[in-house]
């Protein structure tokens, strides 16, 4: 991951599922932020013959004894 701007990120991952590997280039960027409770992450990335992905994920934090729990739903 390398950070483009605020809030903004470059990510390269590499996906397998089953026999078929994919790399993915892609962006993600945050938005509706409320620290420190919630937060979206959209993201877009090209796998070149694998195709595309796009999407967003909702996160929220909580306290949780001597930590944190995170909890998302993700489109």
């Amino acid at each position: 991951m390398e950070r483009t701007g605020d809030d903004a990120y470059q990510a390269v991952v590499a996906v397998k599922v089953g026999p078929v590997s994919a790399r993915f280039k892609g962006n993600l960027k945050m938005t509706n932020m409320q620290p420190p409770t919630s937060y979206t992450i959209n993201f877009d990335g090209q796998g070149g013959v694998a195709g595309f992905g796009k999407g967003s994920a909702d996160v929220s934090l909580a306290p949780e004894g001597a930590g944190t729990k995170l909890s998302y739903s993700a489109q």
